[in-house]
């Protein structure tokens, strides 16, 4: 799977440059830093579902 990753971290990297490959990444990982934050309040904020009405 890595070696994968790989292949396309060069492509990336040949095509954009190194600097703007980086950017994108990192970009990217705080996407998915937000999105996991967001998830976790999501599930602590969510009520408890009563089942006796």
């Amino acid at each position: 799977m890595s070696h994968i990753f790989a292949f396309i971290l060069g492509m990336s990297v040949a095509t954009y440059g190194i600097g703007e490959t980086i950017a994108q990444m990192e970009k990217v990982f705080r996407t998915v830093q937000v999105a996991m934050n967001t998830v976790q309040v999501a599930i602590k904020d969510k009520p408890p579902v009563n089942e006796n009405h």
